[in-house]
């Protein structure tokens, strides 16, 4: 099987048809738990951000963009995006990288939907991470992570096992100038920082095969496998606190 018809069974398999959201008991501390499903009708998420209150949501399947509530009522949609993966809030707008065309586009808050001015050309692009003005893309088939602000760019990563080397990289996120890519080939998260020195891994003792996403938040490492239905919660430490599995299908 292709490369790239490795990503499409992970991006565009139409299984996922219901968020799932869960809550933790205390914001430094594990002990997240099921809360609720948020059903979403005609969509099949393959990546999501939730901002300002509402859940942007893309579709690989249908190449479409929708924006909805906490109910799951959807408020907007957008069409014609060609493979819409992992989104990111960028400068205030919604920043949506294509798999298929290697391009990014934007959705600003009026709905207008524009093309994102890229300085290195990524080939496929499966994930995209953004703090304040700084961007970094996971280029999958190019093995490399790519970070763009302003009228700079570079990028790092070359294909293999090492330290600081990856192999199909399916999503990225930054946080506190570090980044985390989900090095999905290797079955890890590599943490580097912006000038591209590995500095740590994460989730290698897990094994965990097909790595999908990662997100990082002000305590915690959250790490999607599609075909284990799990999400693995590490702290920023990269020690595993816990597994959710309860209700949860390819995520």
């Amino acid at each position: 099987m292709s490369t790239n018809s490795r990503l499409l069974q992970i991006y565009l398999i139409p299984s996922i048809l219901l968020f799932l959201f869960v809550s933790g008991c205390a914001p430094d501390n594990a002990g997240w738990q099921y809360y609720k499903e948020i059903k979403l009708k005609n969509i099949h998420p393959s990546g999501m951000v939730v901002y300002k209150g509402r859940i942007w949501v893309t579709d690989s399947t249908s190449g479409l963009v929708a924006l909805c509530d906490t109910a799951g009522r959807q408020l907007r949609e957008f069409k014609d995006f060609d493979k819409p993966v992992h989104p990111a809030i960028f400068e205030d707008r919604l920043l949506v990288p294509e798999f298929s065309s290697g391009k990014v586009k934007l959705i600003d808050q009026k709905g207008n939907v524009t093309s994102f001015n890229l300085i290195t050309s990524p080939q496929n692009i499966s994930g995209a991470g953004a703090e304040a003005a700084k961007l970094c893309l996971a280029d999958y088939s190019s093995n490399r992570i790519i970070v763009q602000q302003g009228n700079r760019a570079y990028s790092f990563g070359k294909k293999g096992k090492s330290p600081g080397e990856l192999l199909n990289p399916a999503d990225a996120a930054l946080k506190d100038g570090i980044l985390y890519a989900a090095d999905a080939g290797n079955r890890r998260i590599q943490v580097f920082d912006l000038a591209g020195k590995s500095v740590k891994t994460i989730g290698k003792g897990e094994d965990i095969p097909r790595i999908s996403s990662v997100t990082v938040d002000d305590n915690f490492v959250f790490v999607t496998a599609f075909n284990k239905s799990d999400v693995f919660v590490y702290n920023l430490d990269g020690k595993l606190e816990q597994v959710l599995e309860e209700k949860i299908s390819n995520p």
